[in-house]
């Protein structure tokens, strides 16, 4: 529910049922629950009237919480800071040698500062890390980068330990890939590519499963 309404918007309760194929009873149930949590909030707003009774919308509450999304180059890391409702409150690009021997000790101490609570900020969630190479599991995150000289670098495990937050890594066009599916062009399409161009060419495949 909070991904369908982090790249749809505010919905009705009877929208969300029928686009995430639950039972009312189930969807009261979770939507209870958010709510409780301070996630989700029932907006002022209020869907169309198709000649019924007009339902009120719910949406994310973006103070709830915000991410940390980083990726890494061979000479530099750009950072975005994003509140749950998926508006950007910082970004910023670092020069920064990915190739070194402590690379990673050195991502740590670079990441440090942004991982701080801040009073004017919600809490910091978590944070995903897009990277230019093979990546075994998004939540052990073991990195194989032969652009960085990476070889078995267990990247996610050592950032989580380090700064005391979830963290998914990912490759970093697979994860442009999925970006553009849930919020960017690819919303609206079943099958497409998207290509990177820059050291090398980087291509993310997103296609349909075909049915049986």
């Amino acid at each position: 529910m909070l991904a369908l309404l982090g790249r749809a918007g505010p919905m009705s309760r009877a929208a969300l049922a029928r686009e995430l194929g639950m039972s009312p009873a189930t969807l009261t149930q979770v939507t209870r629950r958010l709510l409780a949590q301070g996630v989700i909030e029932e907006l002022d707003r209020q869907e169309p009237s198709r000649g019924g009774r007009r339902a009120r919308l719910v949406g994310l509450v973006g103070d709830a919480g915000r991410a940390l999304g980083v990726k890494v180059a061979a000479d530099h890391v750009a950072l975005v800071d994003m509140r749950l409702d998926g508006q950007v409150t910082d970004t910023v690009t670092i020069p920064f040698d990915a190739t070194a021997l402590e690379a990673v000790p050195a991502i740590v101490e670079l990441l440090r500062p942004f991982t701080k609570p801040r009073e004017d900020l919600p809490a910091l969630l978590g944070i995903g890390v897009g990277v230019p190479g093979s990546v075994d599991r998004p939540d052990s995150g073991v990195v194989d980068a032969a652009m960085l000289n990476w070889r078995h670098v267990p990247l996610g495990t050592m950032l989580g330990a380090a700064l005391g937050l979830a963290v998914l890594v990912e490759n970093d066009v697979n994860a442009l890939g999925s970006g553009e599916r849930l919020y960017g062009r690819g919303r609206t399409l079943n099958d497409f590519l998207v290509v990177t161009i820059g050291r090398g060419v980087g291509l993310a495949i997103v296609a349909q499963p075909a049915s049986e």
